[in-house]
């Protein structure tokens, strides 16, 4: 008998020593993970068209066209120093010697009832805006990313409405090609 309450003694040790248990801590190693900076990059996804016209002997006057492309814009340096977006066109050409100017090619995006939309991952950048068109023979800036703004990769869906073009009564059939030339600027990362 004297041998079993020695052995209940003895498990009354461990259970209260499971109780009061030990740990060993070692904080001395990290995980480390170096993040290089990125570029930027833009690109416009579609051509922007126009419909088709039919002559008249007067000026037509378009104030929205048919298609348009959304402009990806993405920010990989990892600065949050933002940017800027601008659109320039060049003159319309039918790949010869007629030309409709590019300043009668406009964009336009009302401050009430703004156009277009923006979806980045981090803070949207602000969209531009322009009361009166703005005709497109110069850059018109599109969109203003503040500091960490426009990070990531996202895009600026634009809408019909944000464009015209004033074809002259003067104008020779054909079919008409402006290049459209979309800039991101911005600080170089250090």
């Amino acid at each position: 008998m004297r041998r079993m309450s020695f052995l209940a003694a003895a498990g009354m040790v461990v259970a209260g020593g499971s109780a009061l248990a030990l740990t060993a801590t070692d904080t001395g190693n990290d995980a480390t993970i170096t993040l290089n900076a990125g570029t930027v990059t833009v690109n416009v996804t579609t051509d922007l068209a126009f419909a088709s016209q039919t002559l008249t002997g007067n000026d037509i006057v378009l104030t929205s066209a048919a298609s348009v492309p959304d402009i990806t814009v993405n920010d990989s340096r990892g600065t949050g120093q933002g940017w800027t977006l601008t659109l320039a066109a060049a003159d319309y050409t039918d790949g010869g010697t007629e030309t409709i100017d590019a300043a009668n090619f406009t964009y336009i995006n009302p401050s009430s009832g703004t156009l277009g939309s923006v979806n980045w991952p981090s803070a949207d950048p602000d969209i531009d805006n322009h009361d009166t068109a703005q005709p497109l023979s110069s850059a018109v800036g599109l969109l203003t990313a503040g500091t960490d703004e426009g990070m990531g990769d996202g895009t600026f869906s634009l809408d019909v409405a944000m464009f015209g073009l004033t074809i002259p009564a003067v104008t020779k059939a054909g079919s008409y090609t402006s290049d459209l030339t979309a800039t991101v600027t911005y600080d170089p990362v250090p």
